[in-house]
């Protein structure tokens, strides 16, 4: 069995690339001595056209933003909140947190980064495709964001530095509610195997 990637968040399969796996597959066969028969290149392509479009559709991440009230963060007391609120680093002012707590257990929840340092604004970020629902991604997300805010007394808004409450969690839950059940009618369960290649 060879296969190919067809599809991720970012790229589709292109015609030189099906066309040079399609060639790299009858080498190797004509190598092994064994059968082979050759899949048409416009319908992979087609495919990995289709694939790509329906990535893209639930293509979601859900942020919060937590604005300082008073001055600016330094590296030390964002490593610090980070570490309080179970996150581990992952460098360029990166934090994830895990659904263990910890690296190396479990899948990653959310992320925290920052664009600089000093900062006044950091980013709770969940990547919503790579997340089962079993593991209460948003729950975790407005808690973390809860935790963190009161660690480093901040507020949390949105893009617009609109002050977001956990009472707007039900309405955001209900639509990815929604979000989940049409990912799993095209064939791609929220988490899985298969949403890691297609979004990683």
């Amino acid at each position: 069995l060879v296969a190919v990637q067809m599809a991720t968040r970012g790229h589709a399969l292109n015609d030189i690339e099906a066309s040079r796996f399609v060639a790299a597959v009858q080498q190797m066969a004509l190598a092994l001595d064994a059968d082979f028969d050759p899949p048409d290149v416009g319908r992979i392509v087609a495919l990995a056209q289709d694939l790509h479009r329906r990535c893209a559709r639930f293509d979601v991440q859900i942020g919060l933003t937590l604005e300082a009230e008073d001055g600016v963060w330094d590296a030390h007391a964002l490593r610090s909140a980070a570490a309080h609120a179970g996150m581990v680093p992952t460098g360029d002012m990166r934090w994830l947190r895990f659904t263990t707590g910890g690296e190396g257990g479990g899948q990653p929840l959310y992320a925290m980064h920052c664009a600089a340092l000093p900062a006044q604004r950091i980013t709770l970020e969940l990547d919503v495709p790579l997340v089962a629902p079993a593991a209460a991604p948003l729950t975790a997300l407005f808690a973390g964001a809860e935790q963190l805010a009161g660690r480093l007394g901040a507020r949390i808004v949105d893009d617009n530095g609109r002050p977001i409450h956990p009472g707007s969690m039900p309405a955001i839950a209900e639509q990815l509610e929604r979000l989940y059940a049409e990912m799993r009618a095209a064939g791609i369960e929220p988490g899985s195997a298969r949403a890691q290649r297609l979004y990683a």
